[in-house]
């Protein structure tokens, strides 16, 4: 009598399909028999990510953690090692996918794996691994590239991950990845899905990846290693797994946010280079930002929503109005001698410290008229023009906090909030009343402002993801979060090299070499680096905004009438769009913080996913939902490849060819959807 389990220490096979019981498919050493699947009711979509040490391990699970995918990391280190329990009875699966890498795996436990998939018709992902009869594919004469020679890299087809939103063609790097290129020699298992070019002593295309048919099972095969780390093409690539993996359904969603926060705003900044030049944001500039802004959108993908989002300080905005007419604008910009500097991570003991604000005035007192003769306030005060960009606080006159006093920075606070309303800019469609831009990213360690925040209404900054003391090392994709002197939100924020005293490219190129040893670059070879680097935080879906200053908005004397700021974005945005199809969305610093706050709360109820298999066994007709935490606060992302019956109390959300999201509020119960249109198991079933 054979045992309910799909692992049985004695493989035995039948002749004919109609003797194969339904409980079990068999093997006969490594040979697949074709059988009817197993009538395996429910799978639960976790991934086990497979690897023979950590490195490689947090490489695989890099984009499931992207897009906030339930996933089981398991090292395996010899041939002797057990892998866990894959599932609980002959109707219940333990996990919706795997992800090996490499040769982690000895035959015997390869041959566990190949059994459960048969059985319960779940896929999974190879990569970094030699071409080979096994995978349908000639034997590999040699590796590439070394280094100088570049082999790209490309998609050419998607029919097995769909979702997965690539444009098929698009070139992208494997420099510095080592890689075995191969061609197929079974047709019959193998269909390639991405190939190699041509390049250095490989004269025509070669296959990168095939998928895999192989009786009742699939296998997602990549002849590549990836690296997470370092690498943009890693990045983007492994989307595939996923969606080849999950077949588009997932507890977990995607969205690419970008966000360009520029400091500064309405302050003087003193440049680089030319040593002793100084530069301040204009009108004109801005006028230039937004008549390009309509230009960028339209070069994004389909669903695209993006705008700038401005930090200000309105002392900037009252010194300049002083300048012109010191009558009106009586008592003049706010002045003092600043504290000495402090290290970056300095902790001031509460209570310390000496006030440098004046003693008067005590309260914002500027009138609108004085306001008003600042040409870039006049800008801001057609809705039209305020409206172009996004807008939050940036203190009043850009005090280092480390060492401030309490008093100090609330009225840094109080005086700034005060002239956000004076001056229109808090009635801005996209305004963050809560948020703030600490300046120069001081404070953060400081509980007198700390406070003082908090006092004054702002629960949220950005940080700088150069210091590790303002990142969440639990989870890149959390905030970190302060609970002294009360809970406060740190949003983690990118630097980029384009600097905060710089307004034209030569002085970029001039800073780059200085701050790089001596390494010159020309300002291409920096937007290269760029590209490169940012590219990789999107896809890699890391919310987290990018960090600009007023004087990269120079526009209106540049060559070609372009700003670095919009070179920069016009950069990031062309790459993006070159590969993918996904929309690009931006969030205000308020709904930032929110989303961070959500994704770190849902992320702890441990949501989960199970796939329904219909009575043949051969197609996933409904899914369920739940979590550890059955009333978990936030809503619970599900992404489908299309609609359900019912969408019950969900909220649906889909952004251009994005997958369709239902945002499920679990309140106490699991919930389960109906797919309109059941997704096969096994492609042609």
């Amino acid at each position: 009598m054979f045992s309910t389990s799909i692992f049985v220490s004695t493989f035995v096979a039948f002749s004919r399909l109609d003797m194969c019981p339904r409980f079990l498919c068999l093997l006969l050493v490594d040979v697949f028999i074709s059988c009817p699947f197993v009538n395996a009711i429910s799978v639960k979509s976790n991934i086990l990510v497979i690897a023979q040490n950590d490195n490689t391990l947090s490489t695989a699970d890099a984009v499931l953690k992207g897009y906030g995918i339930p996933y089981t990391n398991e090292l395996i280190a010899t041939s002797t090692d057990s892998l866990p329990s894959l599932n609980d009875s002959a109707t219940s699966g333990n996990y919706g996918g795997f992800i090996v890498h490499g040769t982690a795996l000895s035959t015997g436990q390869l041959q566990q794996i190949y059994s459960y998939q048969a059985a319960f018709g779940v896929r999974m992902v190879r990569w970094d691994v030699v071409p080979t009869a096994e995978f349908g594919m000639a034997e590999a004469r040699s590796g590439c590239c070394n280094l100088g020679t570049e082999q790209l890299v490309s998609i050419t087809d998607t029919t097995f991950f769909p979702t997965a939103g690539y444009k098929t063609g698009a070139g992208i790097t494997t420099e510095q990845l080592w890689h075995t290129p191969g061609t197929i020699a079974n047709s019959s298992i193998a269909t390639e899905v991405a190939q190699f070019a041509s390049a250095g002593t490989f004269k025509t295309s070669t296959t990168a990846a095939v998928v895999n048919k192989i009786g009742n099972r699939e296998q997602l095969v990549w002849f590549m290693p990836f690296e997470a780390a370092w690498s943009v093409t890693s990045h983007i690539l492994m989307h595939s797994w996923v969606h080849f993996l999950t077949r588009g359904i997932y507890t977990g969603f995607r969205r690419v946010n970008l966000g360009t926060q520029v400091d500064d705003v309405h302050l003087v900044t003193g440049l680089y280079s030319p040593k002793g030049s100084t530069f301040r944001l204009r009108a004109q500039d801005l006028e230039i930002h937004k008549t390009w802004l309509p230009t960028i959108i339209s070069k994004m993908n389909p669903g695209s929503n993006f705008y700038i989002e401005l930090a200000h300080n309105g002392n900037g905005n009252v010194a300049n109005a002083s300048s012109l007419n010191s009558r009106t604008c009586s008592p003049g910009a706010i002045t003092y001698t600043p504290n000495p500097e402090t290290t970056v991570e300095f902790v001031k003991p509460p209570g310390t410290g000496t006030n440098v604000w004046p003693s008067s005035p005590t309260s914002f007192s500027w009138t609108t008229q004085c306001l008003a003769l600042d040409t870039m306030e006049q800008w801001f005060a057609a809705a039209a023009n305020l409206n172009t960009f996004a807008h939050l606080s940036h203190t009043f006159t850009h005090l280092s906090l480390n060492n401030a006093t309490y008093a100090d920075t609330a009225r840094e606070i109080a005086f700034n909030k005060a002239w956000l309303t004076a001056s229109g800019i808090a009635s801005a469609t996209h305004f963050s009343p809560n948020g703030l831009v600490p300046p120069a990213i001081t404070g953060l360690h400081n509980l007198d402002a700390l406070q003082a925040w908090l006092d004054n209404g702002i629960s949220s900054a950005v940080g700088d993801n150069t210091r590790t003391s303002l990142l969440n090392t639990q989870n890149e994709h959390w905030p970190l979060l302060l609970t002294a002197p009360a809970p406060f939100t740190i949003i983690p924020r990118w630097a980029t090299n384009i600097y905060f005293n710089c307004d034209l490219p030569a002085c970029i190129e001039v800073e780059y070499r200085d701050a790089s040893g001596g390494t010159a670059a020309t300002f291409a070879q920096v937007l290269d680096i760029e590209r490169e680097t940012n590219v990789r935080h999107l896809f890699a879906l890391r919310r987290d905004p990018f960090m600009f200053h007023q004087a990269n908005m120079r526009a209106v004397d540049v060559a070609g009438g372009k700003s670095l700021l919009m070179t920069w974005i016009e950069t990031v945005v062309g790459e993006f769009v070159r590969i993918v199809s996904w929309p690009i969305l931006t969030l205000t610093h308020d709904a930032l913080a929110q989303a961070f706050l959500a994704r770190r709360t849902r992320d702890m109820c441990e949501p989960s996913l199970v796939y329904n298999l219909n009575a043949a066994g051969n197609a996933i007709e409904s899914v369920t939902v739940s979590a550890t935490n059955m009333n978990c606060a936030s809503p619970i992302p599900v992404s489908l490849p299309g609609d359900v019956v019912s969408r019950g109390t969900a909220t649906a959300e889909q952004v251009g060819s994005d997958p369709l999201t239902l945002w499920v509020q679990l309140a106490g119960t699991a919930q389960t959807f109906v797919l309109t249109s059941s997704v096969p198991v096994v492609r042609g079933s």
